[in-house]
């Protein structure tokens, strides 16, 4: 692993920005102090966030290819397609007013966790790095719903349905088009976005279309 960061740290240095100095008139007239700091700050912020996503990218093959970076969205170049890992919990509330989280464990024995809030899991589940989305059999509510977590090491954004799961993965993409890898079946879900004048669709494709 360290071997992979240190690799993965010298082939992603010259995407790093630098941070505005305190001798370069970042503005045209002069340097405010306060402007100066809240640039660094903000360039910072995005440094982390870039080269942590970069990182993980390097890390795992199949997130690596095709990856470029415009604004603060990674996407796919033409012909790779965004490749998403998919695992299942359950999530309930106990008496007490905490969230109860289930999954099952390889040997397919039940393990649980418990949490004061939903931002505390949330939390939780950002930090697992070889899965980025949850389907989620969500039993707070009667009946139960399934809802879906897509997750980064920065932030994990919910999902009520399945069609705005795929928004939210077809909007990291450039042409709408993704891969769901699903860890518990092993299975790979092609999903081509259908694009009309008053409707916006998705279809499950064959790998050859997708590509």
């Amino acid at each position: 692993m360290s071997h992979a960061l240190s690799s993965a740290t010298s082939c992603l240095a010259p995407f790093w920005k630098s941070e505005p100095s305190k001798t370069v008139h970042t503005f045209s007239k002069q340097s405010d102090p306060l402007q100066l700091a809240t640039t660094q700050s903000a360039t910072r912020a995005l440094n982390h966030h870039y080269f942590s996503s970069l990182i993980k990218a390097y890390i795992n093959p199949g997130m690596r290819a095709g990856l470029t970076h415009s604004k603060d969205t990674f996407w796919e170049t033409q012909g790779e397609i965004l490749r998403a890992t998919l695992s299942r919990g359950i999530l309930d509330r106990q008496p007490n007013g905490t969230l109860r989280w289930k999954v099952h464990n390889s040997s397919g024995s039940p393990e649980y966790r418990i949490f004061n809030d939903e931002a505390r899991l949330d939390d939780y589940l950002s930090q697992n790095e070889l899965i980025d989305i949850w389907e989620i059999d969500d039993k707070r509510a009667s009946p139960p719903k399934t809802i879906y977590k897509c997750c980064d090491p920065d932030e994990t954004v919910t999902c009520k349905s399945q069609d705005e799961l795929y928004h939210e993965l077809a909007y990291s993409t450039n042409h709408g088009v993704f891969c769901i890898h699903d860890l518990d079946t092993h299975d790979e879900r092609y999903i081509c976005q259908q694009k009309g004048w008053l409707h916006t669709g998705f279809e499950e494709v064959t790998v050859e279309k997708a590509q």
